[in-house]
Formats: structure tokens, C-alpha cells, sequence
């Protein structure tokens, strides 16, 4: 998955965990495994032929439902990591992959919809400051005075 911080991805399972469910021939076949191959693969890419493969294998393994994957391409938009930068695709895997259980999509969501939120009343903050500016120029300029020579 994608660290913030160091701005890298970092693949969740480690050589001597893949190797060990690899051991096992129900699990090797299991999507859980395939999202470990996939997500260490893109850990490991550099530019050109690589990231396009390695997409490739988390795309594969996203067609097929798993929370994780879906999840991981969500990032994959979102950060622009291997992927062009969209924040409408990344936000639908996000979603998708919230309804399939993915407890860290969940959590993604909740900070969206927060600063959503604060967005928004920024910008009525903003919008109610330009109101109160112009009401106050406009009666200084159309105030009293504008009123009399009406009169």
C-alpha cells in the first residue's frame, strides 16, 4: 500500500510470508495471495514496462471483487502511482472496496467527507465576509446621504 509519509509503496507481505503461503496449495490460489504478488510487485517497480505489468496485476486481482486490491488501485489514482492522477476514479474504488469491508477505505472516506465539509463552510465564511463588505461600502456610498437627496 501507499505510505503518505515517505510517499512509496510498500508491499504489505514480505518475501518469507508469500513464500510460506505459496507453500500451502489452497492459499497459493487464494486472491488474498495474488493481492500480495500484485502489491509486491508494484512495491518493486521502476519506470516503463514494469509499472504497466504490475497495474496490470492489481487491476486483475480488483476484477475479482478483492476489498484490498480495489483499495490499492483507489491509492494508485488518487497518488498518481502508476496510474495518471484522478481523484473521481480513486474515490470510487475507495467506495467500492468501503462496501467489500476494506476498514482503510472506510477510514479515507470519513477524511474526505470531513474536509468536505470544512471546505464548504469555508467557503460560505468567505462568500458571507464579501456580503458584509459590499453591504458596508454600499451604505456608505447609498447609505443616509442617498436617502435625503432622494427625498
Amino acid at each position: 500500500m501507499y505510505d503518505k509519509q515517505r510517499k512509496i509503496w510498500v508491499a504489505e507481505c514480505s518475501e518469507d510470508d508469500l513464500k510460506q503461503i505459496a507453500a500451502d496449495e489452497e492459499a497459493a490460489s487464494s486472491l488474498r495471495y495474488k493481492f500480495f504478488l500484485a502489491d509486491k510487485q508494484v512495491a518493486g517497480i521502476g519506470n516503463g514496462e514494469d509499472t504497466a505489468q504490475a497495474v496490470a496485476a492489481m487491476e486483475e486481482v480488483e476484477k475479482e471483487g478483492y476489498a484490498d486490491a480495489i483499495y490499492a488501485m483507489g491509492q494508485m489514482y488518487f497518488y498518481g502511482w502508476g496510474v495518471h492522477e484522478q481523484r473521481e476514479a480513486a474515490l470510487d474504488r475507495y467506495r467500492k472496496a468501503a462496501e467489500a469491508g476494506c476498514k482503510a477505505a472506510q477510514e479515507e472516506l470519513e477524511k474526505f467527507r470531513k474536509k468536505r465539509i470544512i471546505n464548504k463552510g469555508a467557503i460560505v465564511a468567505v462568500v458571507l465576509a464579501v456580503i458584509a463588505v459590499v453591504a458596508t461600502v454600499g451604505f456608505g456610498v447609498f447609505g443616509a446621504g442617498a436617502a435625503k437627496r432622494i427625498i
